[in-house]
């Protein structure tokens, strides 16, 4: 698929020669003597100095061909200047001939850099894609209150008094940590907390859990 940045140089690339048509196409028409369509492709040297940001580009990421990159764009532009103020000395085919292969070879680089060389965009499906959070051990102490305890206790003995129920989860933070503890505490399963009277009537919850008390190691 053709990257964002390569299609925006076309882009920029096409405007000039709509430009160019615009501006020739008078000419053309009212003296076609000394215009005629070929005039309409000697844009090498807009199309040359418009690629100067695919050459920064290329500097940046490929610094040891920096001089090298930099010698050819020189060179570009030279011949592209070349034919801008002398072509008519040229026969115009090869004057219409040197600009095409310029224009070309310009079009040409850009699509290989963006498709080689320069970094590709990423993808809105991919920026969209959440990044997999590392799921990790925790120990976890859940203090609670046994209800069924105050009778053979004293409400008033039990209402400082805390019992903890201690587990190991994994989760990706603390807090779901404590969810999953507390899930666990309550399930009453083996591993679950046990009421000292579980048969205990009219106590409702006999388990109270205090999660937002909870110790996550």
């Amino acid at each position: 698929m053709t990257q964002p940045g390569a299609i925006y140089y076309l882009i920029l690339y096409a405007l000039i020669l709509i430009l160019q048509f615009f501006k020739t196409f008078s000419l053309v028409k009212d003296e076609p003597d000394k215009y005629n369509w070929r005039n309409y492709f000697y844009i090498s040297l807009q199309v040359v100095y418009t690629a100067a940001g695919i050459a920064i580009l290329l500097f940046a990421q490929l610094r040891d061909w920096m001089a090298v990159i930099m010698m050819a764009y020189v060179v570009l532009v030279v011949i592209s200047s070349f034919l801008d103020t002398v072509g008519a000395k040229f026969r115009q085919n090869t004057r219409l001939g040197l600009h095409l292969l310029i224009i070309v070879f310009v079009v040409t680089t850009t699509l290989v850099s963006y498709e080689k060389v320069l970094p590709k965009t990423i993808s809105d499906q991919a920026q969209a894609k959440p990044t997999a959070i590392p799921v990790r051990q925790y120990k976890v102490a859940l203090p609670f209150v046994d209800r069924t305890l105050e009778k053979h206790v004293g409400a008033g003995r039990m209402r400082d008094t805390l019992l903890y129920f201690s587990t190991t989860v994994e989760g990706t933070s603390r807090g779901e940590a404590v969810l999953k503890a507390k899930e666990i505490a309550l399930s009453n399963e083996r591993a679950s907390i046990r009421p000292f009277n579980p048969y205990q009537k009219g106590i409702t919850p006999m388990i109270q859990v205090m999660s937002e008390q909870a110790v996550v190691e």
